[in-house]
């Protein structure tokens, strides 16, 4: 059978087989490698939640890195059911930032690990069958579990923009008017903004969000020298290493289980 020729949405400005120009190419790609970093705020927020050691999220997040460029790799990859053939980024996400926070409270860092393992083989499996399941996930059940995974995040979100938790009101007055300028400036430059502008909406507003906390005071060259002491190739630092396939990393599954249960019975008004 031909392939069929990609037919581009009137409201994309590049289709999949376009080539943009160099320069708007690469500062997508910039973009692109921004919007990715921001997804090592999961790591952070899984090792602030056990008040794990600067060094611990230093090392979970290399640990993320390395992890995402080798499922990177392998999705761009089209060797027979290995991989899309897209360069598809893969990094934290979401949907599993609830389950990893219960899973380090419940279990500390192995379970963490033994249930991402898991995790990830299982997504494998079911995608040589997704066509097979779409039936079962019409748009009102996906649009109720993209509603409840956002709804879940919430707190943490809510935290993080408005600045709570931090050691003054003065403080978090600061991380709300910084967190309202990189909103702004995205939010505008993605309606407002003329031409190419448009499409570096997300750099625009990230390098505007990094310009106020300077002026502000919250981001310091003090912030730096943690990054400047760790040496340009190590191992990630974990101060256990358990083994992915150790007893440890799989035991309390159950206990999440039994709390995610007992949670939704509660919510349900159960005994």
């Amino acid at each position: 059978m031909a392939n069929r020729a990609h037919v581009k949405p009137v409201n994309l400005v590049y289709g999949v087989d376009d080539r943009p120009p160099l320069f708007i190419t690469a500062v997508l790609a910039v973009q692109h490698v921004l919007l990715m970093s921001s997804a090592l705020i999961f790591p952070v927020l899984v090792v602030q939640v056990v008040n794990g050691s600067p060094e611990e999220m230093q090392g979970l997040v290399s640990l993320s890195m390395i992890a995402g460029g080798v499922g990177t790799i392998l999705q761009s990859l089209r060797k027979g059911p290995l991989g899309s053939g897209y360069l598809a980024p893969e990094g934290g996400s979401e949907p599993f930032l609830p389950a990893a926070i219960l899973a380090v409270k419940t279990g500390g860092y192995p379970l963490l690990f033994g249930m991402t393992v898991v995790t990830g083989l299982f997504e494998a499996l079911l995608s040589r069958g997704m066509n097979r399941l779409r039936f079962l996930f019409p748009p009102e059940v996906a649009g109720v579990v993209v509603f409840m995974v956002g709804a879940s995040i919430i707190p943490i979100a809510v935290k993080l923009f408005f600045g709570a938790g931090g050691a003054s009101s003065a403080g978090r007055s600061e991380n709300l008017a910084v967190a309202f300028i990189t909103f702004a400036v995205m939010v505008g430059t993605g309606i407002w903004g003329k031409g190419s502008l448009r499409q570096f909406c997300m750099i625009t507003g990230i390098v505007a969000g990094y310009v106020s906390a300077y002026i502000s005071g919250l981001f310091t060259a003090s912030d730096f020298e943690q990054l400047n002491r760790a040496p340009l190739v190590a191992l990630p630092y974990m101060a256990k290493r358990p083994g992915l396939l150790s007893g440890d990393s799989f035991q309390g599954c159950g206990s999440i289980g039994a709390r995610q249960k007992s949670s939704w019975s509660v919510s349900l008004g159960r005994p």
